[in-house]
């Protein structure tokens, strides 16, 4: 008998060790699942697009948010974007395909803006990532790297830029928008924001003409909402590989007294300012490091 109880019980120990043991496992979790990503928005009406799903559709994994951006709908009497791609949440890496197809009101202007988003957007509920807002006076490096290429099918105009937002705190409120920082990578159709620009600088090898714009106020009525920065390439030397340092736009900005070095950057996002025509944005392999 004690020899039937011996055995039952190292063969109950075999058991439980090859279940993991009776107190768990201690293997790691495996990865995250990559999250696909599949948008339409579209206005009409139009034979190719009659519908009308004017509201964004936003895809979220690990650090990273994809957007589709629409918001200049005023701007534009009929448009269609799909937007597909992946969110790798275990790398943190993003890529997205989208064809956009607009067709521009009589008072043309910025009708969508389909981006990758790191960090928080100002008036959204929360952001992707810990990180951010982050304190210009001792922010970090953020080097973002992409493979990115926007073509036309039709004229259009578009451009390919990195828009961020620095706000007075890190209570992030539509009302403390204190900047909007536009670095242009590429651009099809664009003019220059100013017959003159108000200086030029190189940045990571790359020339830039810089242009600042005040908001409105008693003596600059026609001024925008917020204060405005804008870093443009030439419009024949468009960056397809990307590699910046976003800090390096920072302390510039800051170099001329254009923004405080006690306010915060709080989003990093980067996608394809469309205004009208037909074309494709490609952005590969996007990342914060």
């Amino acid at each position: 008998m004690k020899i039937v109880k011996y055995w039952l019980s190292v063969m109950l120990l075999s058991v439980l060790a090859a279940c993991g043991g009776g107190g768990g496992s201690d293997a790691p979790p495996g990865p995250s699942p990559i999250v696909k990503v599949d948008a339409v928005v579209e206005k009409g009406p139009s034979p190719d697009f009659p519908t009308h799903i004017p509201k964004n559709i936003r895809y979220e994994s690990g650090e990273l948010q994809t957007n589709t951006g629409i918001w200049g709908i005023s701007a534009a009497s009929a448009y269609h974007e799909h937007m597909t791609g992946t969110i790798d949440p275990n790398t943190n890496t993003a890529n997205i395909l989208v064809n956009w197809d607009i067709t521009a009101s009589d008072t043309p202007g910025v009708v969508a803006f389909p981006n990758i988003t790191y960090g928080l957007h100002p008036g959204e509920p929360k952001g992707t990532t810990s990180k951010l807002p982050a304190k210009i006076s001792s922010m970090r490096s953020y080097v973002v790297t992409a493979d990115v290429n926007t073509s036309c099918s039709t004229s259009c105009i578009a451009s390919t830029a990195f828009d961020m937002f620095v706000m007075k705190s890190d209570r992030v409120q539509n009302a403390d928008i204190g900047t909007e920082i536009l670095v242009v990578t590429e651009r099809i159709g664009w003019g220059d924001p100013k017959e003159i620009p108000d200086d030029e600088v190189t940045i990571e090898g790359v020339p830039f003409k810089v242009y600042h714009h005040l908001p409105a106020s008693p003596t600059n009525p026609t001024g925008p909402k917020w204060n405005i920065i804008q870093y443009y390439v030439d419009a024949d030397k468009p960056v397809h590989a990307v590699n910046f340092d976003v800090k390096k736009f920072m302390d510039d900005a800051v170099k001329r007294d254009w923004i405080s070095p006690d306010e915060y950057l709080v989003s990093i996002e980067y996608g394809s300012e469309v205004a009208s025509g037909k074309g494709t944005t490609d952005i590969k392999n996007f990342r914060v490091n």
